[in-house]
């Protein structure tokens, strides 16, 4: 009777799976084939969260910082936990109920272990997957086809890196004149860093290390010409 309502569901439906009749004790067809919502659901919820949190540093925070600089850079935060940790998720909770198996672009960063584990699986996830495909791979083609095996730990990692800081220098050095260079050599230090801990990897004190080599020269990237530039906008958005 067991195997026959399994039978009988599955012919009614037009779907089912020998997973769903031989691997699952539930008779509910529509939950085995649907896709899980306890995740998207989560993801949600963290997302609006989020939002929530960037407004509050945007509209909030900034106003109350002594100087328009420290306000831009307090607004900046804001905006990348609006876009990047707020809207992408919810985005991400959407497509995956609607049965696309997406992943956050961001993968709870502030939990990384390391500096590679912090760029390779937890840090702006889009570009790691361009630069995989764009980068690493034919770079460590090229090297293997070149009799230059004892490269592949380090040039591709470097031609990331490179190239990273060079998509920062379109974006946020070039347009307003200032700052340039800085983007490249701080994506040029962490790559410089991925790549001595991978020669060195029982170096004390990971996750220390990692923090400080990625805050200590943030300046290099978010520099005072940059967010000078941020103030009209942040103006604009009513920030302050």
């Amino acid at each position: 009777l067991y195997f026959a309502a399994k039978v009988a569901i599955m012919h009614r439906h037009w779907a089912g799976s020998w997973s769903f009749a031989l691997l699952w004790p539930g008779l509910n067809l529509a939950q085995f084939d649907a896709v899980p919502r306890i995740a998207h659901v989560d993801w949600a919820r963290r997302g609006f969260t989020a939002i929530l949190l960037g407004s509050s540093l945007i509209w909030g925070l900034a106003r109350w910082m002594p100087s328009e600089p420290l306000s831009a850079a307090v607004a900046l935060v804001g905006f990348v936990i609006v876009i990047m940790f707020g809207g992408a998720q919810v985005l991400a909770a959407f497509w995956w109920y609607v049965g696309h198996d997406v992943r956050p672009i961001m993968n709870a960063p502030w939990a990384a272990s390391s500096l590679t584990d912090f760029w390779g699986r937890r840090w702006n996830l889009p570009f790691h997957d361009a630069a995989l495909h764009f980068i690493a791979r034919p770079s460590i083609r090229w090297l293997r086809l070149n009799g230059l095996k004892h490269a592949q730990r380090t040039v591709p990692v470097m031609l990331v890196f490179t190239a990273s800081g060079l998509v920062h220098e379109m974006v946020m050095t070039l347009p307003i004149g200032s700052g340039i260079g800085g983007p490249l050599y701080y994506f040029l230090l962490q790559g410089m860093g991925v790549i001595a801990e991978g020669l060195w990897p029982r170096l004390p004190l990971p996750r220390l290390r990692m923090w400080l080599i990625l805050l200590l020269p943030l300046p290099l990237l978010i520099h005072p010409g940059f967010l000078a530039a941020l103030c009209p906008l942040c103006r604009t958005l009513g920030a302050w």
